[in-house]
């Protein structure tokens, strides 16, 4: 029966806890109006979390990775089953990293300016005279065609190297959003063409018809035609156009003309550089992060780093916070009292109720606690703290207690508290005082009774469930 009753008083003692924690759970109410979504903010390149890295309760909250070019990297972050995709998918990737161009961006540069030399040269030779021109004059505007065809031409190769230049950036391992900006900034500054690309295809196919009409006019010119050095230098050059016509129809410069324009857009885009994880309603007490950041698969072998997997963990602050923890607990002034009688000299059938001296010594007793604290990401966080706990005399009572708590840690935590307890002790019965005269007949029949008194208690317990994580 003894054991039966230590098992019922434990079990109402943990309802009783129980039923006060998700009371006053409830009573934390969260208003709507206010929700907000705070920002963890992590530097892909320094490694290191802002500063401010901690969450309010009862908000959201995202993780937003920061300077990673994701243009490389493909970036998943877990809170509750959530990936994140890049803004630009890794087909465009692959097939415009493995487009590039092998000219030389030195000799199409060093080419034009040499077309544009000759141009300006022949064009002074060529300003014309009155009446007739001289078979050197016809010979000249024969020329000048076959230049403006090949200006036409190095220009349209030169948007291989522009596609180039952003590819390169692209490749950057460690490039953030303000060096792309100013990279592309770079780039437009170079190549003034680089908004209106079409005008470079449309301008070579209008030198292209230019140029045959003159090559037409050769081919009816009696005195270029009976000048044999002539007509063969003109056949030559006639077949050299011609595979450079051949060279832009097998180019498919409208879709390298399209990457250009892909690639100066998403290097403007911020996201392209920053991963976010989805909202995380902050509930409980730590919001844990779970990051993969490796290669895109085909850029594998290309860009040399194996990426990374790493957990990330926020204390969450604000709101109430309930612990529980359980240990040791030792009592001051909360021994039994006992009393003997001592004969009375002047009526010697009556004796005086005399108090015996007290043990003073601390009672020691197990218990459990329950801690109320504001939630705080502090290593120490005072809490108020109320109580239950064995009777050290007789297991089947139950003492209360109530105080102040230090509590140690931030995950399972030391608990040191102080503050009053109330206990069942033998105490005088209520119709005896010390002093009094009774009957020596009523020695032994029962001088004490057990009573509620209000002691102290200081107490080491320890917190097994540690912090909730979601």
């Amino acid at each position: 029966m003894l054991i039966f009753g230590v098992f019922t008083k434990v079990r109402y003692t943990i309802l009783t806890i129980l039923f006060i924690n998700v009371t006053l759970v409830f009573a934390q109410n969260i208003d709507a109006d206010t929700l907000r979504t705070e920002t963890i903010k992590y530097n892909f390149l320094t490694k290191k979390v802002s500063q401010n890295n901690y969450s309010e309760y009862g908000q959201y909250t995202i993780l937003k990775i920061e300077d990673i070019n994701r243009f490389l990297f493909d970036v998943e972050i877990k809170t509750t089953q959530t990936s994140i995709e890049s803004d630009l998918n890794n087909e465009f990737i692959s097939r415009i990293t493995h487009s590039e161009d092998n000219s030389s961006e030195s000799e199409v540069d060093e080419k034009t300016e040499e077309l544009d030399e000759s141009t300006a040269e022949t064009a002074e030779t060529n300003k014309g005279t009155p009446g007739e021109k001289s078979l050197s004059e016809r010979v000249v505007d024969y020329k000048l065609f076959v230049l403006r065809v090949n200006k036409a031409f190095y220009d349209l190769e030169r948007t291989k190297t522009i596609k180039n230049k952003l590819l390169n950036v692209i490749k950057t391992e460690q490039l953030t959003y303000r060096i792309a900006l100013d990279e592309v900034q770079k780039i437009e500054d170079t190549y003034a063409d680089i908004e209106n690309l079409e005008s470079l295809l449309i301008n070579f196919f209008k030198a292209i018809n230019d140029y045959t009409i003159a090559y037409s006019i050769t081919q009816t010119d009696t005195a270029l035609r009976d000048d044999n050095s002539i007509i063969r230098a003109v056949k030559d050059v006639d077949s050299e156009i011609k595979k450079l016509k051949t060279l832009v129809d097998n180019a498919n410069y409208p879709n390298i003309f399209e990457e250009i324009s892909m690639l100066r857009r998403a290097l403007k885009i911020e996201q392209n550089f920053s991963a976010i994880s989805e909202p995380v309603f902050c509930e409980k007490d730590i919001i844990e992060f779970d990051i993969a950041i490796k290669p895109k698969s085909d850029l594998n072998s290309r860009i040399g780093t194996t990426g990374s997997n790493f957990k990330l963990k926020t204390p969450i602050t604000g709101g109430v916070r309930f612990d529980f923890s359980t240990g040791l607990f030792g009592l001051f002034g909360l021994n039994d009292y006992s009393y003997h009688l001592v004969p009375n000299s002047s009526e010697p059938s009556k004796s005086v109720i005399v108090e015996d001296e007290r043990n003073d010594k601390a009672i020691l007793s197990l218990g459990i606690m329950m801690h109320i604290s504001a939630r705080s990401a502090s290593e120490f966080k005072p809490a108020l703290s109320f109580g239950l706990g064995l009777n050290a005399d007789d297991i089947s009572e139950t003492n209360a207690y109530g105080g102040i708590s230090m509590m140690l840690g931030k995950e399972n935590q030391v608990v040191l508290s102080v503050g009053a307890a109330l206990a069942k002790i033998d105490y005088l019965a209520g119709k005896y005082k010390v002093g009094d005269l009774i009957p020596s007949s009523e020695a032994g029949t029962g001088l004490t009774e057990k009573v509620y008194r209000v002691g102290f208690f200081a107490s080491l317990t320890y917190n097994f469930g540690g912090n909730s994580t979601q």
